[in-house]
């Protein structure tokens, strides 16, 4: 147990069986510093009192089959290297915040199912990023809060499903090029920031309540409203797929806001009750409405009514 108290090592490792406690003391902070690489296989607990804070700060984390973590108020770990959920981990960070520093790439791989985040900051160098890596096998958690800070960046590399509880702050850049996002809030407003260039692949709204955009996203795969409602506050969205909405009218805010259907040579469809206000693509590109059975070319009208540009064919 590090109680009120501050060490420092070069490589942890925490034995299955075992338990590491970091926490604070009404008057103290609580702080490792481990310059190395920390592997957990036993228990981890991290935790602060009400003014001071108990943290892990480490290089490389891996959280192995038998980790378990306990995470307290005002607990932390900051990570300036990788990160990986290992097969068969199923750890949950509690009310420990996660921060990711420093002037390297980090690699957060995501392979055990359960395994989550709470709070999590992105506070790197210019230049440097937080990549989900393409071996990643398992859906990945943020419980709570993302927040990419200025200068930093979020990239996805893994064919999987990234899982948002709370808002994303974004004063960096996030890149989703692979996989699915699934914006997941229980209740209330669940927001998205979005800067120049930033973009999902797969946007599924899964909420129990409203997901706001506050500026122009670009979804280079499909979107889905499978319950709840989403907002673009009058943004476009620019979209090389599909879009379903489960939901149907309820589930979608128009607006003033334009959807663009920007695919290639191929059908997009959309399925969906609700109005949607069309971008004319420069080029004829075939757009089908499963809804009302239409197939047409640059549907600039999707309505009860048959609001039609010429171009359009039953």
């Amino acid at each position: 147990m590090l109680s009120g108290a501050t060490g420092v090592c070069q490589n942890l490792t925490i034995n299955a069986g075992a338990i590491l406690t970091i926490g604070a003391t009404p008057l103290n902070n609580g702080l490792l510093t481990a310059s190395g690489n920390a592997v957990i296989n036993g228990a981890l607990s991290i935790g602060g009192s009400i003014t001071k804070t108990g943290k892990l700060i480490v290089v490389n984390i891996t959280w192995a089959s038998t980790s378990s973590m306990s995470g307290f108020i005002n607990g932390g770990i900051v990570v300036s290297g990788d990160w990986e959920f290992s097969t068969g981990s199923a750890v949950s960070m509690g009310y420990c915040d996660v921060a990711f520093t420093g002037g390297s790439n980090t690699l957060l791989i995501s392979k055990g199912i359960g395994s989550s985040f709470s709070s999590v900051s992105i506070d790197k160098n210019s230049g440097n990023t937080v990549t989900i890596g393409s071996t990643s096998t398992a859906n990945l958690n943020f419980n709570s809060t993302v927040t990419i800070n200025s200068g930093s960046t979020l990239l996805s590399l893994g064919n999987i499903i990234t899982i948002f509880a709370g808002n994303l702050n974004n004063s960096g850049h996030f890149s989703f090029g692979i996989g699915t996002v699934s914006m997941e809030k229980a209740s209330g407003t669940q927001a998205i920031q979005v800067n120049t260039s930033d973009m999902f692949n797969n946007l599924l709204i899964k909420s129990g309540g409203t997901v706001t955009i506050d500026n122009f996203l670009q979804l280079m795969g499909n979107m889905t409203i499978q319950s709840g409602i989403f907002d673009p506050q009058n943004n476009m969205v620019r979209l090389f797929g599909n879009w379903y909405n489960n939901v149907g009218a309820a589930g979608f805010v128009e607006g003033t806001g334009t959807v663009s259907f920007a695919g290639g040579n191929f059908r997009q469809y959309s399925s969906t009750s609700a109005p949607l206000r069309f971008c004319p693509s420069t080029t004829r590109r075939p757009f089908r409405c499963t809804t009302h059975q239409w197939e047409c070319y640059d549907s600039i009208g999707h309505s009860g009514s048959k609001h039609l540009c010429n171009q359009c064919r039953r």
